[in-house]
């Protein structure tokens, strides 16, 4: 399973899992997001600034859009095709608010 996961909770802290994986454009070998061994932590007053990055689409002239809804026809059979977009992207204000350890 891909993405964050919640595994539940123990004492005062919430508990997920990260599984994702990238392509390194250095070496071009698939890499985990967040290397084995690694913990990121944060605190309730992270706070932050929601953003949206570009679409990566012509129609919407490449804009930074909260939400990019398409939607086409597609004939024999005919049936009307719905995408929609996005690309959220949180920008933290506090940045000492958080940190990532690596456990030995």
């Amino acid at each position: 399973m891909k993405g964050a996961i919640y595994k539940g909770r123990w004492g005062n802290f919430d508990l997920w899992l990260y599984n994702d994986w990238f392509i390194d454009p250095l070496d071009n070998v698939e890499k985990p997001m967040i290397p084995d061994g690694a913990v990121i932590m944060s605190g309730a007053d992270l706070m932050g600034t929601r953003a949206f990055g570009v679409i990566l689409d012509p129609a919407f002239n490449y804009g930074p859009l909260a939400y990019a809804p398409k939607s086409w026809v597609k004939e024999d059979p005919a049936q009307r095709l719905i995408l929609m977009q996005s690309s959220p992207l949180v920008i933290p204000s506090r940045v000492n608010a958080s940190l990532c350890a690596t456990v030995v």
